[in-house]
């Protein structure tokens, strides 16, 4: 799966969780902007429903960018002013190349 670097040109902001002391002993969870990594973008799916009086929606997006390593399970992707929530990682063919990534934005984490 070769994706052209003019396809990679989106900026998407990585944010990834951690853990920051209160001071008293205790930790809050955190989000600090990990990196900026720069991918092909599309939208996969989009589906609403009306449940409990309200109209939610809930779009799937795919993320293919060069192989890096600052992207989790948990990681939290930000691009044109949506947050999308990452679902599933997939090295292609295990090369250490590309990664696909599947995010969900409308959901909670």
């Amino acid at each position: 799966m070769a994706a052209s670097t003019g396809a990679m040109r989106h900026a998407v902001s990585v944010k990834n969780k951690g853990r920051t002391s209160d001071g008293a002993g205790g930790y809050y969870d955190s989000s600090t902007s990990t990196d900026t990594i720069y991918c092909k973008v599309r939208q996969v799916s989009q589906k609403e429903a009306y449940m409990h009086g309200k109209l939610d929606g809930q779009s799937t997006w795919e993320f293919i960018t060069r192989h890096t390593t600052v992207v989790y399970q948990k990681s939290v992707l930000e691009y044109d002013g949506k947050t999308f929530n990452v679902k599933s990682i997939t090295n292609t063919d295990e090369r250490d190349k590309y990664l696909v990534i599947i995010a969900e934005e409308g959901v909670a984490v």
